[in-house]
């Protein structure tokens, strides 16, 4: 979500990881699988994390690319 008001602009968003960051968390955090309680199988969960993050990542990351050079080509910092 994007918005001005006046001269000034904000911004809200929920940045998204690259497939790499994702695995990095994916592996250190393995454990916490285990907090989302007796109705999912922490090991399922997490598979089908990993299956359905790899099959968006590239989606992902061109759009948070395309965002990033569309910001930096506007002239909202004069």
């Amino acid at each position: 979500m994007a918005f001005k008001y006046g001269r000034s602009y904000g911004f809200q968003f929920e940045p998204q990881l690259t497939l790499q960051e994702f695995l990095i968390w994916h592996r250190e955090m393995a454990s916490e699988y285990d907090r989302l309680g007796p109705q999912f199988d922490p090991k399922d969960k997490a598979a089908s994390d990993l299956r359905e993050f790899t099959s968006y990542s590239g989606i992902y990351e061109r759009q948070m690319g395309d965002l990033f050079r569309m910001f930096l080509n506007t002239n909202v910092l004069t």
